[in-house]
């Protein structure tokens, strides 16, 4: 017989599963810190027991890492769409990463390529764009492009030496 208390475990077991079903969906899409999971499973209306249940279990299946995540998004922002380190830090902070995690992670990515490198092949890709431009609109956007990138204000004015001399 179905007591009331049975019915309940039912549909919380139901729930729970309907929980996990849409987390591993999003993340066959893409992978995902913990934080931009949880996010998106509570904009659905789901209880916030249940998903922090769910993202325990994901945690221990080591379906979810916020290690493995971070590295992952780095690398392949770096390979892609090249920013600065700022820009770095504050994406993956946005992506509600510890300050440790994002300190190693940041670490590692520049120590692979070095951020001097990243703006002078940006430069270089961005020149032929500015090339009928007047000489000084066209070192203005290549250093507004540069800072929105998140590079150091350093390493732009050393781009745009080198930019101006080449020109």
């Amino acid at each position: 017989m179905l007591t009331q208390d049975n019915v309940s475990n039912i549909l919380i077991r139901e729930q729970r599963a309907r929980i996990q079903e849409s987390a591993v969906r999003y993340l066959a899409g893409r992978a995902h810190s913990e934080k931009e999971l949880s996010t998106k499973l509570l904009s659905k209306g789901y209880p916030g027991g249940l998903v922090d249940d769910v993202l325990s279990e994901l945690r221990k299946k080591n379906f979810l890492n916020d290690e493995q995540f971070a590295a992952l998004y780095a690398r392949d922002r770096l390979a892609n769409k090249p920013v600065g380190e700022r820009r770095l830090r504050y994406e993956l902070h946005q992506k509600g990463l510890s300050a440790e995690t994002i300190d190693g992670i940041v670490s590692a990515a520049y120590a692979e390529v070095s951020e001097m490198e990243l703006a002078h092949s940006l430069a270089e890709r961005r020149k032929a764009r500015y090339q009928n431009l007047e000489d000084e609109s066209s070192r203005k956007r290549l250093r507004d492009f540069l800072l929105r990138r998140g590079f150091s204000w350093d390493t732009v004015n050393e781009v745009m030496q080198t930019y101006c001399t080449a020109k």
